[in-house]
Order: C-alpha cells, then sequence, then structure tokens
C-alpha cells in the first residue's frame, strides 16, 4: 500500500470508529507542542488533529504517547502532518 493509501484508510477508519484516547493531559504552547511531535513521533507517538469551536474556530492538535495526551490549540493551521484527522472532538479539550 502506498503512503497515500494508508493516510486514506486510516482516515477512513477513524471517521468510522469513536476513538477515545485516555491518560495524563498535558496543555502546552505551540512551540512545545511542535518541538514535542519532532520528537516523540520518531518514538511512535499518534498525532491528532480537529477544528473546534462555534464561534471562534481553533485547530486543536492531540500528541498521544505512552498514555500522556500533549494537547495544544491554534488559531492557524500548525507545520505538521497528523496521522488522524479528527470530524469532531469532544469535551473536555
Amino acid at each position: 500500500m502506498s503512503t497515500s493509501s494508508n493516510s486514506t484508510s486510516t482516515t477512513i477508519q477513524a471517521q468510522q470508529v469513536s476513538i477515545a484516547i485516555g491518560g495524563v493531559h498535558v496543555r502546552v504552547d505551540t512551540s512545545t507542542f511542535i518541538r514535542l511531535s519532532n520528537d516523540l513521533r520518531k518514538r511512535g507517538a499518534l498525532l491528532i488533529h480537529g477544528v473546534a469551536g462555534t464561534v471562534h474556530k481553533n485547530h486543536v492538535y492531540i500528541l498521544a504517547y505512552n498514555g500522556v495526551l500533549f494537547i495544544t490549540k491554534s488559531r492557524e493551521p500548525l507545520p505538521l502532518v497528523p496521522d488522524i484527522e479528527a470530524r469532531e472532538l469532544q469535551p473536555p479539550l
């Protein structure tokens, strides 16, 4: 399977199944998040992106690694390619 097919397959699976990830939630600023993402994704961390908000749209990024969820929000997209594109994010984000 090509990388494009894998990405499409992952997106389809994420849309069909509600994924629950638990653990410690750590909010960090965007620059720290980008640094953590670049380091931890080499070790198998999963990067999830979604858009949240009704009036003001925010890009929400979640980095899941060993039971810890690193979370950041940004008005603009970050220069990261997510593993999963969430169509809906549930609180407590």
